[in-house]
């Protein structure tokens, strides 16, 4: 079925994995297999699809990461993978598929085909939008650009950039993971190793070059070598009678230099 433009397979009830036999449609344009049990990690396959402007995989059991290879799907209009079970990070490149970066190429008959009996069908795609769930067809669809992965596992920062900037904190929710803006929750981003080691070596110089630093370390010194002195001394009368018979040796001596003066 090489000329198969509509894929509309939504609420069936299958289970398993992506048949191979759906990435053999070039000119696909809208593909919506959502509802049902499929399971499985989405293929990178994707770039097969250059017409490809509809992509409807929402409520299904899918896991593993976005594929990358989206983002070469230049003609995406409305992508939703809510509602799995997907995992990793958001993939910025998906803010610059060009339908996604300024006004929509796609004209109205693109979603208008089939054949010469058909020329009145419409597409019609499910969309639920600011907690609304509608039906859209004809000219509205066609002006829509929408992207929904909500109700998922997806970790790392937000792509806070082209279109992402439009999306409220509410298109996220169901990601836990997820951190940076539009949602309150920050990003904690771990130091490189070599970072770190700057930071502790400076660190150093700085308690190095402090006041207290300097003047603790005297009394140090005093106390230990005060002591190592003094201790010995009075515990020990054999290190008394070796130290005061020290002392004396160098009293005779210094007498002995000073006489030859």
């Amino acid at each position: 079925m090489s000329n198969l433009a509509y894929l509309h397979l939504q609420n069936d009830g299958f289970i398993g994995v992506f048949p191979d036999a759906m990435f053999n449609l070039p000119v696909l344009k809208v593909m919506d297999i959502s509802g049902n049990y499929l399971s499985g990690n989405i293929p990178d396959y994707f770039p097969r699809f250059p017409h490809l402007a509809i992509l409807l995989l929402a409520r299904n059991r899918f896991h593993g990461i976005i594929p990358v290879s989206l983002c070469k799907v230049q003609k995406l209009q409305i992508l939703d993978m809510s509602a799995n079970l997907l995992s990793g990070v958001l993939p910025s490149c998906l803010g610059n598929i060009t339908t996604w970066i300024k006004e929509s190429g796609v004209i109205l008959h693109s979603f208008m085909w089939l054949s010469p009996s058909y020329t009145n069908y419409r597409v019609k795609v499910p969309l639920t939008t600011k907690g609304n769930a509608l039906s859209y067809e004809g000219i509205p669809l066609s002006q829509m650009t929408t992207l929904d992965l909500s109700m998922n596992r997806l970790t790392g920062r937000i792509p806070f950039e082209n279109k992402f900037v439009t999306f409220a904190a509410s298109s996220y929710r169901g990601n836990k993971e997820l951190c940076g803006l539009p949602l309150e929750k920050d990003c904690v981003v771990p130091r490189p190793p070599q970072q770190h080691e700057e930071e502790e070596e400076e660190e150093k110089e700085r308690i190095g070059e402090s006041d207290f630093f300097f003047f603790s370390c005297i009394a140090v010194a005093y106390v230990v070598g005060f002591w190592s002195v003094i201790a010995p001394l009075l515990l020990s009368r054999n290190w008394r009678r070796s130290y005061y018979a020290k002392v004396d040796t160098c009293i005779e001596l210094c007498k002995e230099k000073l006489h030859l003066f």
